[in-house]
């Protein structure tokens, strides 16, 4: 699928686009339908089916960004990335969430998004989701740890449901954060982009793109280290991390708003312990979610979750003999976690030419954080664990309901328990205030021609779901304007050539 690198260091397209994960395949493949010629660079490497062995120590290094040691300034929040040609949607659970239609309106009002609504986004979501082949799951879809947390959610009558997933049924090897050994998620690897390949569009991994080059308010070529590419339409597509981080690098930091607003949808684990076998790595670990609470004044969820052992052993939380016969009980174990919409911002900078984030959670989202755990820690007992615990340093360990208040005696500062994040969003914001935001609504840069970005970055608010679906329908939205936009200007030029000769 991959092509080889050209010999000559000058490369000509019609559209580059910088990454190949969600919103980068996408494009892709609709300018290469479109019949543009389309040049894909991404700074990872291309793996198959036969690369996913399940091998921590192997996969980890190379198909996470910064081998998977990315994280906030302080180390509190790993950040979990993709760098493979496929990006997250390689790594991540498949999950298939819309965007809520009170989070649009939210950037209509406070951002001055325009054209951004449920029903000009609608087909766009049907496409997306038919082509990635999104499902709901039926009830013998959820494993064992989803369905403790299920059972508790049902006693409790709190809304939720099965998961909408891009996955087919498999063999219930488990660690899907780790690419799937059978092709059964619908990653952009399996799908959008051989299908962009097989119209037109070329694909070269292992390029790290350096900067944009910009003369005279025009973007006019990428450089990276192999090759110069030169494009009349330039799309950044690296992810609400490196996004920004590229447009620093550009010398594009001109506009303020670069590198601001970044949201990372804080996850909390909770530990389940079963007084019966879980075998939580059996089955698709996101099999079921409780949206009871997911509203403008909590702006929470909760969902199951299991991930690979070793990712399993680092965020539990505690040490030494806790640590050990907890992980002595592995068959008896689940997670489920909060999901906060954070209200908490931070920043990209640079150091060097390498992306830092800045981001401390502020008073406001710890504090529904320990609202959140006190809740699920109730349904999970409900549901029938033996115990449950935070995943603090210290942890609170809960048999009983009566002991769901000693949260909160807990401590949440930075590094006080396993907080992760999957979904950065913001760092680009869209916008009409050209302080505020570094696109318009159709993901153009203000005050660039040809530059776009359009990924999570360009998110001005944190969309509260996973965000995957929501930045491919975004992705297939600008494509279909920007083509549109182009054929008309072709047609404006092609009627002033004819009105001049007369």
């Amino acid at each position: 699928m991959i092509s080889t690198l050209p010999e000559r260091k000058d490369e000509y397209a019609d559209v580059c686009i910088v990454g190949s994960g969600a919103a980068g395949a996408v494009l892709a493949y609709e300018f290469a339908a479109a019949g543009r010629n389309v040049i894909v660079l991404e700074e990872g490497d291309e793996l198959s089916r036969t690369d996913f062995t399940q091998r921590e120590g192997d996969l980890v290094p190379r198909i996470y960004a910064d081998r998977g040691a990315r994280a906030t300034h302080d180390a509190a929040i790993p950040i979990l990335q993709g760098k493979c040609v496929g990006g997250t949607t390689v790594i991540n659970h498949g999950i298939c969430f819309r965007a809520p239609e009170r989070v649009l309106d939210e950037w209509k009002r406070g951002f001055g998004v325009a054209n951004l609504t449920t029903s000009n986004l609608e087909p766009h979501f049907e496409k997306v989701e038919k082509m990635i082949g999104a499902r709901k799951l039926g009830p013998e879809d959820i494993n064992a740890n989803n369905q403790v947390f299920k059972r508790g959610c049902e006693k409790l009558g709190l809304a939720g449901g099965p998961m909408t997933l891009n996955m087919q049924p498999c063999g219930s090897c488990g660690p899907c954060n780790l690419g799937c050994p059978e092709d059964k998620k619908g990653s952009t690897l399996i799908n959008y982009l051989p299908a962009a390949v097989q119209s037109g569009a070329r694909i070269f991994r292992n390029c790290r793109v350096e900067k944009v080059e910009v003369e005279v308010g025009r973007a006019r070529s990428v450089q990276t280290k192999q090759l110069t590419v030169h494009a009349p339409t330039i799309i950044v597509a690296a992810g609400a991390v490196n996004s920004p981080a590229l447009l620093l690098r550009s010398g594009i930091g001109a506009l303020p708003a670069v590198g601001s607003n970044v949201s990372l949808h804080p996850l909390i684990p909770l530990l389940i312990v079963s007084g019966t076998p879980l075998h939580s790595m059996r089955g698709l670990p996101h099999s079921y979610y409780c949206d009871e609470f997911f509203n403008s004044e909590d702006d929470f969820l909760f969902e199951g979750l299991f991930v690979s052992i070793g990712v399993f052993a680092t965020g539990l939380g505690g040490f030494g003999r806790y640590h050990r016969d907890l992980m002595g009980q592995f068959p008896n174990l689940g997670l489920t976690y909060v999901q906060l919409r954070d209200r908490s911002r931070g920043r990209v900078f640079l150091r060097g030419d390498h992306p830092v984030v800045h981001y401390e959670m502020n008073q406001e989202d710890r504090n529904r954080v320990r609202k959140a755990l006190k809740l699920l820690a109730g349904i999970c007992l409900e549901g029938g664990a033996r115990m449950v615990a935070t995943t603090h340093v210290r942890p609170v360990i809960m048999s009983h309901k009566n002991d769901i208040s000693q949260i909160d005696q807990a401590a949440f500062r930075p590094n006080d328990l396993t907080v992760f994040s999957a979904h950065p969003q913001g760092g680009c914001p869209m916008g009409s205030n050209v302080s505020r935001s570094v696109v318009d609504s159709n993901c153009a840069v203000h005050g660039i021609r040809g530059l776009y970005v359009c990924d999570a970055s360009v998110f001005p608010s944190p969309v509260g779901i996973n965000p995957m679906v929501s930045i491919m329908a975004l992705a297939s939205l600008t494509a279909e304007r920007i083509i549109a936009g182009t054929r008309a200007k072709a047609r404006d030029y092609i009627g002033n050539q004819g009105q001049s000769k007369m």
